[in-house]
Protein backbone atom coordinates (compact mmCIF):
# COMPACT_ATOMS: atom_id res chain seq x y z
CA UNK A 1 0.00 0.00 0.00
CA UNK A 2 1.36 3.41 -1.01
CA UNK A 3 1.34 6.19 1.55
CA UNK A 4 0.18 9.49 0.07
CA UNK A 5 2.11 12.60 1.06
CA UNK A 6 0.50 16.04 1.09
CA UNK A 7 2.44 17.01 -2.02
CA UNK A 8 1.25 13.88 -3.88
CA UNK A 9 -2.37 14.53 -2.84
CA UNK A 10 -2.20 18.13 -4.10
CA UNK A 11 -0.69 16.96 -7.39
CA UNK A 12 -3.43 14.31 -7.86
CA UNK A 13 -6.16 16.87 -7.06
CA UNK A 14 -4.67 19.29 -9.61
CA UNK A 15 -4.85 16.48 -12.19
CA UNK A 16 -8.53 15.90 -11.35
CA UNK A 17 -7.93 12.47 -9.81
CA UNK A 18 -10.61 11.30 -7.38
CA UNK A 19 -9.39 10.29 -3.95
CA UNK A 20 -12.57 8.31 -3.23
CA UNK A 21 -12.15 6.14 -0.12
CA UNK A 22 -8.51 7.19 0.32
CA UNK A 23 -6.88 6.65 3.71
CA UNK A 24 -5.52 10.10 4.53
CA UNK A 25 -5.84 9.92 8.29
CA UNK A 26 -3.47 12.28 10.07
CA UNK A 27 -2.28 13.98 6.86
CA UNK A 28 -1.18 17.63 6.98
CA UNK A 29 -2.93 19.55 4.18
CA UNK A 30 -3.10 22.95 5.88
CA UNK A 31 -2.97 25.99 3.59
CA UNK A 32 -3.35 23.90 0.39
CA UNK A 33 -5.73 24.68 -2.48
CA UNK A 34 -7.94 21.60 -2.83
CA UNK A 35 -10.79 23.35 -4.63
CA UNK A 36 -13.19 20.92 -6.30
CA UNK A 37 -11.43 17.81 -4.98
CA UNK A 38 -13.22 14.48 -4.50
CA UNK A 39 -12.50 13.06 -1.07
CA UNK A 40 -15.84 11.26 -0.84
CA UNK A 41 -15.84 8.47 1.76
CA UNK A 42 -12.16 9.13 2.51
CA UNK A 43 -10.63 8.86 5.96
CA UNK A 44 -9.41 12.34 6.92
CA UNK A 45 -9.61 11.71 10.65
CA UNK A 46 -7.14 13.71 12.72
CA UNK A 47 -5.95 15.53 9.58
CA UNK A 48 -4.75 19.14 9.63
CA UNK A 49 -6.94 20.83 7.03
CA UNK A 50 -6.71 24.29 8.58
CA UNK A 51 -6.82 27.28 6.24
CA UNK A 52 -7.22 24.99 3.21
CA UNK A 53 -9.47 25.74 0.24
CA UNK A 54 -12.20 23.10 -0.16
CA UNK A 55 -14.59 25.26 -2.22
CA UNK A 56 -16.92 22.99 -4.24
CA UNK A 57 -15.21 19.90 -2.80
CA UNK A 58 -16.95 16.54 -2.45
CA UNK A 59 -16.51 15.33 1.12
CA UNK A 60 -19.66 13.21 1.14
CA UNK A 61 -19.37 10.45 3.74
CA UNK A 62 -15.81 11.49 4.63
CA UNK A 63 -14.51 10.74 8.11
CA UNK A 64 -13.43 14.11 9.53
CA UNK A 65 -13.39 12.92 13.15
CA UNK A 66 -10.83 14.99 15.05
CA UNK A 67 -9.77 16.94 11.96
CA UNK A 68 -8.67 20.57 12.28
CA UNK A 69 -10.75 22.70 9.90
CA UNK A 70 -10.01 26.08 11.49
CA UNK A 71 -10.18 28.82 8.89
CA UNK A 72 -10.95 26.34 6.10
CA UNK A 73 -13.07 27.53 3.16
CA UNK A 74 -15.87 24.99 2.66
CA UNK A 75 -18.18 27.15 0.57
CA UNK A 76 -20.44 25.02 -1.64
CA UNK A 77 -18.78 21.80 -0.42
CA UNK A 78 -20.79 18.58 -0.15
CA UNK A 79 -20.52 17.28 3.41
CA UNK A 80 -23.63 15.10 3.40
CA UNK A 81 -23.08 12.09 5.65
CA UNK A 82 -19.63 13.30 6.72
CA UNK A 83 -18.51 12.42 10.24
CA UNK A 84 -17.64 15.66 12.03
CA UNK A 85 -17.38 14.40 15.59
CA UNK A 86 -14.64 16.25 17.50
CA UNK A 87 -13.89 18.31 14.39
CA UNK A 88 -12.55 21.84 14.95
CA UNK A 89 -14.69 24.23 12.89
CA UNK A 90 -13.72 27.64 14.33
CA UNK A 91 -13.60 30.43 11.74
CA UNK A 92 -14.58 27.97 9.01
CA UNK A 93 -16.56 29.33 6.04
CA UNK A 94 -19.60 27.06 5.74
CA UNK A 95 -21.60 29.23 3.32
CA UNK A 96 -23.90 27.04 1.22
CA UNK A 97 -22.45 23.77 2.57
CA UNK A 98 -24.58 20.80 1.52
CA UNK A 99 -26.17 18.86 4.37
CA UNK A 100 -23.68 19.29 7.20
CA UNK A 101 -24.91 17.32 10.18
CA UNK A 102 -23.23 16.18 13.35
CA UNK A 103 -22.83 12.46 12.63
CA UNK A 104 -21.96 9.80 15.18
CA UNK A 105 -19.44 7.15 14.32
CA UNK A 106 -20.97 3.69 14.14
Amino acid sequence: MTTLTAEKVVKLVAQGVSLYKADLSGIDLHDYNLRGCDFSYSDLSNADLSNANFVCANLEGANLDGADLQGTDLRYANLSGAIVTNTILENTDLFKVTKLKHQKKS
